[in-house]
């Protein structure tokens, strides 16, 4: 697999992120079982939206493992990097 498909699907990838996440503000609300709370926000405290981005990402990065990640060896850890950078860079 050549870099440029894998940019085409890291860029396709963080766009599905990022809708999956608007919609996973709104889960807690459409669907309020306790145990949602564990993986859903339930306010708009800053540990809140850090779930807002941690869980879709790792379902999609999970997703994105299955389809291309075994043809790369350090996927696993680069995609493991983004997820510890991730709240840093959204506050």
């Amino acid at each position: 697999m050549n870099n440029k498909k894998l940019l085409i699907i890291t860029g396709v990838a963080s766009l599905f992120i990022l809708c999956l996440a608007t919609l996973w503000h709104f889960i807690y609300g459409w669907f309020s079982i306790t145990p949602m709370a564990l993986i859903a926000p339930v306010n708009e405290s800053p540990w809140e939206h850090v779930k807002m981005f941690f869980v879709p990402a790792i379902l999609v990065y999970l997703v994105e493992y299955l389809i291309i990640g075994k043809h790369y060896r350090n996927f696993v850890f680069s995609k493991g990097v983004v997820l510890l950078f991730m709240p840093i860079f959204m506050f």
